[in-house]
């Protein structure tokens, strides 16, 4: 099962949260214990299967309409599912898209195709030392780098499986435009994500943790209320 419930806040507000590679859903929980309504979260899958045949298995188990929120490679995700669900006219499709530090394409633009490969090589020999180097990368750029990786590491995946077949996912061909999207990231994103028409928010890639927090929870706040009609 990809989806599950994180939690139930107070509000008629919908999540639905996509993770970043090699992270927990509840990396977002900072924000989604002070989010009003309900929370959803998508994992990645145990057993190894083709980025195409995971997406198929998202769009079919959606659990509602409502926000989209996702980091990274999570926010490709998200707008690929974004995009089937409005090419199969589901009745279930995101009310409003953001995401977070998510580049149009990841090999080439954001990290070259020689520093890929050497990192997939890596992964494989030292699964754990390479994802906590890549969690290094993420906090990088940030006042508070460290503090902020030590605080992201909790939510790092250590299934050295899971983090080898879903890295190929990170060299997905350029993502397509999706209605009522927008797109975030940090100022000083090591990962230099391109491609969209972004709005600064924050500074890492990691752009929703350490000092970044309450600047990022606040227009999650505000978007919020706006795609409600709340206030």
């Amino acid at each position: 099962m990809s989806w599950h419930c994180l939690q139930h806040n107070p509000g008629p507000q919908q999540w639905l949260w996509w993770p970043g590679w090699s992270f927990s859903p509840q990396v977002f929980e900072d924000l989604y214990q002070k989010l009003p309504g309900q929370h959803y979260a998508m994992s990645y899958p145990n057993e190894a299967v083709s980025v195409d045949e995971f997406l198929q298995h998202l769009i079919t188990t959606l659990p509602a309409s409502g926000l989209w929120v996702g980091w990274s490679l999570g926010g490709a995700l998200a707008c690929q599912a974004a995009l089937l669900t409005a090419q199969q006219q589901s009745q279930i499709q995101p009310k409003h898209l953001v995401t977070l530090a998510t580049g149009r394409q990841f090999v080439g633009p954001c990290m070259p195709a020689s520093d890929y490969q050497a990192f997939k090589e890596n992964l494989a020999q030292h699964p754990q030392r390479t994802a906590q180097r890549f969690l290094a990368l993420a906090c990088r750029g940030a006042r508070d780098a460290r503090q902020r990786a030590r605080q992201l590491a909790h939510y790092q995946l250590n299934d050295a499986a899971i983090l080898q077949h879903t890295l190929p996912w990170l060299e997905h061909a350029a993502l397509t435009d999706v209605a009522a999207a927008e797109h975030w990231c940090g100022a000083n994103d090591a990962l230099q994500p391109t491609g969209f028409d972004y709005q600064t928010c924050g500074s890492s890639h990691a752009l929703f943790a350490g000092e970044d927090h309450p600047t990022l929870l606040q227009r999650l706040q505000q978007l919020a209320e706006a795609v409600y009609d709340t206030r």
